[in-house]
């Protein structure tokens, strides 16, 4: 990835010590070159799912970062929790490195702001300009409404609201919370997944017939012998695979 970062990170990367400062440097390295920066995100981003959901990431689309370059323990999937941590918004080919705050700053509406000021483009879609609130909502606000964290197996709701920036109201760029305290996008990828899921398996029963006989032409195995079967694909998507041959006969990317 291509690496931006506005003038209060820098501003603050000053102020980090020589080692904080040298774990930043390499976590740089990590984004420029491609390499796993997975460590020193939040752990709620690991494969344990009931971890509390990082709701600074499914509200407002920002990472936190662990300014380390050693684990507590050799085994540890995490490196070590660091006290100031860096935060970044991620897109494909880009990291923007927005502020360096305490652990703990999830709600500072000062990040949303450095972003709509240093790289505007990237909220063209939540953002709508010239508008105002009618109610002013603070950092404190934002706080009380989001609640405490929920874990996946905890009930209770979680409020996700817009913010004033200047002359312009920012929607949630993360996508926000649901009711359960999850993210938002998480619903509408799995609800995409169906929707799907139910297209390829009417596909399959309207030409099993045709997909069944290209590979039995391949590999010399009669139509009787053949059975499809649904999997998944990377990038995400899902394909249709004869079982027996391996043949994939028909393959689409998720939208």
């Amino acid at each position: 990835r291509t690496v931006h970062c506005s003038a209060e990170f820098n501003t603050e990367l000053k102020n980090l010590n020589a080692a904080q400062q040298a774990a930043a440097k390499a976590i740089h390295n990590k984004f420029t070159i491609g390499d796993d920066v997975s460590g020193h995100l939040s752990r709620s981003s690991g494969a344990d799912r009931t971890a509390d959901v990082d709701q600074l990431l499914a509200d407002w689309g920002i990472y936190h970062i662990h300014i380390s370059n050693h684990k507590a323990k050799p085994n540890d999937d995490f490196f070590a929790r660091t006290g100031p941590v860096m935060f970044a918004h991620l897109k494909a080919s880009d990291v923007y490195f927005i502020d360096i705050y305490p652990h703990g700053g999830w709600t500072r509406q000062k990040l949303l702001k450095i972003v709509n000021r240093a790289w505007p483009h990237l909220y063209k879609g939540v953002r709508l300009d010239s508008a105002h609130l009618s109610v002013i909502v603070t950092d404190q606000d934002v706080k009380k409404l989001r609640g405490p964290a929920k874990t996946s197996k905890q009930a209770g709701g979680s409020i996700s609201t817009s913010v004033q920036i200047g002359d312009s109201v920012i929607f949630p760029p993360g996508g926000g919370l649901m009711a359960d305290g999850t993210p938002a996008l998480n619903a509408l990828r799995a609800l995409r997944t169906i929707r799907l899921v139910r297209k390829l398996e009417k596909m399959a029963a309207q030409k099993s017939a045709e997909w069944k006989s290209v590979a039995s032409k391949t590999s010399g195995l009669s139509v009787s012998e053949l059975d499809l079967e649904l999997v998944p694909l990377s990038p995400p998507g899902f394909g249709i695979r004869e079982k027996r041959t391996g043949t994939m006969v028909y393959e689409t990317p998720e939208k």
